[in-house]
């Protein structure tokens, strides 16, 4: 993402809000043509907005282009949440355990001093931007199905994006030689029960929930199992009354001034963003002139970005950008030992099939040592793009 960054984000626009000259612009657009395609670049303040507020700004231009009339703009004078105030519904934060939660100063100092042990441990990271084809995802989702079922109630509901955060909940410390507890984040999007319908389609601002689901986690540890943990926690975010609470918290975190990480004391973090569902729809031949040739040939939209300030860690989280009709694109870090490693394992095993039959195999330190001997020489991740490219903590799109 930096490189695509570097080459079609303007230099002058400022990565970060303390980077603004007086009287900057809310939201940045640059569009950079080709002549086989275009790129639109985006930037705005993350406080303002995050991705599914971003595609609904997409949209409502779009719908300005048809002659349609886009919805009213949410919360520009209202209070969103109307007369039920979450923030005064009660929350048992001893409760909350594990998920987020407005933690002691004990704890807070152990979570922050864990992550700081661990940066100065590996000070350097790497990034990818990671394709992965449907085809691999469909097909680990389907033996992950099969291997669960008769064994919980949930099997055939784990999805594509259970398989996902499971790949690289696995690839993040695939160099681990041991156990640990782990606080293994999702965002929920579009869920809040105020923001539904054509509300939810006038809202710009950032409105996520999470889901968080804490357990032991091993070399050996399968992908089908980590799928499960993570449909678990999901379908218990999904519950209303998890949503209320969890509005609340996100609240009074605020008020707190706590850090906003999901992680118990002695536990290692990892999360995952999808949000390859709020573009979908969006068709930008809408705004085609009248000359364009509709019926020939037109690519997919590839969405791209981040949103994170400048030196910002980015190995504790991986972001679902988007998916089209070949696969998911995916923003991936990880210290520079370990993505050498994944890139063998990348190479190694394309189809991620080891993930499920053989982790048996590869949980034994013997083995583990054999693989990172005889897989070759690493091989990087393919970087590539099609139609747009986000603003630091400015939100960058």
């Amino acid at each position: 993402m930096e490189t695509i960054d570097a080459r079609l984000r303007p230099q002058d626009w400022p990565y970060e809000r303390k980077d603004e000259p007086p009287n900057s612009p809310l939201l940045y657009v640059h569009l950079t043509m080709f002549s086989d395609g275009a790129v639109l670049a985006m930037s705005v303040p993350h406080v303002f907005a995050d991705q599914g507020g971003l595609a609904n700004i997409v949209k409502a231009w779009l719908a300005v282009i048809e002659g349609k009339t886009p919805p009213e703009m949410t919360g520009y004078k209202d209070d969103v949440l109307g007369g039920e105030k979450l923030s005064n519904v009660d929350v048992n934060q001893d409760g909350r355990i594990g998920r987020m939660r407005i933690r002691s100063k004990k704890d807070q100092a152990l979570v922050i001093g864990r992550i700081a042990l661990d940066l100065v441990k590996d000070r350097k990271e790497e990034s990818r931007l990671v394709f992965l084809p449907i085809q691999v995802v469909q097909s680990l989702r389907d033996k992950a199905r099969e291997r669960l079922d008769g064994k919980h109630m949930l099997a055939n509901e784990i999805s594509n994006g259970d398989i996902i955060t499971a790949i690289f909940t696995k690839l993040a410390r695939i160099n681990s030689e041991s156990k640990y507890d782990i606080s293994l984040s999702s965002t929920i999007n579009d869920r809040i029960p105020q923001l539904q319908g054509e509300k939810g389609e006038g809202f710009v601002h950032n409105a996520v929930h999470y889901a968080t689901a804490n357990f032991a986690i091993k070399p050996s540890t399968e992908l089908d199992d980590i799928a499960l943990q993570n449909r678990r926690a999901v379908n218990k975010a999904l519950e209303e009354s998890d949503i209320k609470a969890g509005v609340n918290t996100l609240r009074e975190l605020a008020k707190a001034n706590q850090v906003m990480l999901i992680c118990e004391p002695h536990h290692k973090l990892y999360s995952s963003s999808n949000w390859s569902g709020s573009w979908h729809g969006i068709d930008f031949t809408k705004a085609a002139p009248k000359s364009y040739d509709l019926s020939s040939h037109r690519k997919e939209m590839v969405v791209l970005g981040q949103s994170k300030t400048l030196k910002a860690p980015m190995r504790y989280r991986v972001v679902i950008m988007c998916r089209t009709s070949e696969g998911f694109w995916c923003d991936f870090a990880a210290p520079v030992e370990t993505m050498a490693l994944v890139d063998k394992f990348i190479r190694w095993d394309p189809s991620l099939g080891i993930l499920l039959e053989e982790m048996e195999s590869y949980g034994t330190s013997e083995s583990r040592r054999a693989f990172k001997s005889n897989c070759g020489v690493p091989r990087s991740l393919s970087f590539s793009f099609m139609l747009q490219a986000k603003r630091g903590s400015r939100s960058e799109q």
